[in-house]
């Protein structure tokens, strides 16, 4: 008896090391069941325009959402449409328990005497976490009265290339002026109706740079040739505004420039609402497809 009593003493010491070597274990897994995780607060217009454009189709109704962009982990919520003003939504308190993120989502109504807007409102609230050294996969959605609201499978969405791209803007004494953009895309012949798009928009910098093409004009159609190395771009809305000399030179060459810059195309011809015309106002001919013409660049003109 006095043998088997000395032996549980040693045994209550071996079971104590096995259970602190699993508590050191599970420490030092940074998954630990609770871990509150920081959250970074965004907004959708500093995010990508791809991601603004898959958010924005979910903001008419109410919608939770996770997602890996370029290693960070996203959560979205929306609330859906809103009949005024003061109504909100807040992602807070969010937890990580191995690999799922649990965070709580609290909504505002506005009270009976606030005064808020009278209009249709979208409340919708982005967050990034801090923490992105966890293989995050799935994120749970609670209210605040921890009733579960959602259970989300974190998707990637890939990264859409970017080019810089130079257009073609006007000058106060009627010569053109490079103006670099950033286009959430990889320019190519086939696609380069998106610089003209940008051309439409005006310039960024307004002090400086002078709009080359009327404000409401669209493009209706565009094509690329390869074998010609011909782009076509089809012209309609407002673009018959741009008269006289300098404003159809403006107008013209802005297009045949800055596509030309485009590697594979050579030459632009422009149609207006479906139609070859022989111009816009009487001064550049364009039945038939355009070289560039670099001589009323800025550069050029003290030459």
């Amino acid at each position: 008896m006095t043998k088997m009593k000395s032996k549980i003493p040693v045994i209550v010491a071996v079971v104590a090391v096995i259970a602190a070597i699993f508590f050191l274990l599970n420490l030092g897994n940074g998954e630990e069941k609770g871990k509150e995780i920081g959250l970074i607060h965004m907004e959708i217009e500093e995010m990508p325009k791809n991601i603004q454009e898959y958010l924005e189709q979910f903001k008419m109704t109410e919608n939770y959402l996770a997602f890996n962009y370029e290693g960070e982990i996203y959560l979205f919520a929306s609330r859906g449409e809103m009949i005024s003003g003061g109504y909100s939504i807040v992602l807070k308190d969010a937890t990580v328990d191995k690999d799922t993120v649990n965070i709580i989502v609290e909504k505002k109504d506005p009270g009976k005497d606030d005064v808020v807007t009278q209009a249709l409102t979208y409340p919708v609230k982005l967050v990034k976490l801090a923490d992105n050294t966890v293989e995050y996969k799935k994120a749970v959605f609670m209210s605040t009265d921890n009733k579960k609201l959602e259970e989300k499978e974190i998707i990637e969405i890939a990264k859409v290339p970017e080019s810089l791209a130079e257009l073609y803007f006007g000058t106060e004494d009627g010569y053109f002026r490079k103006e670099k953009r950033i286009i959430d895309a990889e320019i190519t012949p086939e696609n380069a109706y998106l610089l003209i798009e940008e051309l439409i928009k005006g310039p960024e910098n307004i002090n400086e740079n002078l709009r080359v093409l009327p404000e409401g004009t669209k493009i209706l159609s565009y094509k690329y040739d390869a074998e010609s190395k011909v782009a076509t771009i089809d012209l309609g809305g407002t673009i018959k505004e741009a008269q006289g000399s300098m404003g159809e030179i403006f107008a013209v060459y802005s297009i045949v420039n800055t596509l030309a810059d485009i590697e594979g195309i050579d030459k632009v011809q422009i149609l207006i609402e479906g139609e070859i015309v022989e111009s816009l106002s009487g001064h550049i001919y364009l039945g038939e497809p355009l070289d560039p013409d670099y001589s009323f660049l800025e550069d050029n003109k003290y030459k």
